[in-house]
């Protein structure tokens, strides 16, 4: 897969699997925006990346704000020709009631 001359975007680009995939995309030629709203974790991404010989960059970004830091990343990043979206939150507790009955099974 080549991937020169090509921009991507990856949300989420700080955790486990958007760190992978960046690294791929950057492997392959593409010049990658990662996004998170971790600096630290940013930066050690696009340290091994480099180290790596990739090109690529980190915003800092709170996707779930919206507005302006949609806006903001739009312009930093410029124009995109491979757009990931790999955001996501990890809320832990029940998602739906649970009666007694149903924690006796």
């Amino acid at each position: 897969m080549d991937l020169h001359g090509r921009r991507a975007l990856v949300t989420g680009g700080t955790g486990s699997i958007g760190r992978a995939i960046a690294a791929r995309l950057a492997g392959a030629g593409a010049t990658v925006v990662i996004t998170g709203r971790d600096e630290r974790r940013g930066e050690e991404v696009i340290a091994g990346i480099r180290a790596n010989g990739g090109k690529v960059d980190f915003a800092r970004a709170d996707l779930a704000s919206g507005g302006p830091a949609v806006r903001e990343l739009a312009d930093r990043a410029g124009d995109i020709d491979i757009l990931v979206n790999n955001a996501a939150a990890n809320i832990h507790g029940a998602i739906i009631p649970v009666d007694g009955g149903l924690t006796a099974v």
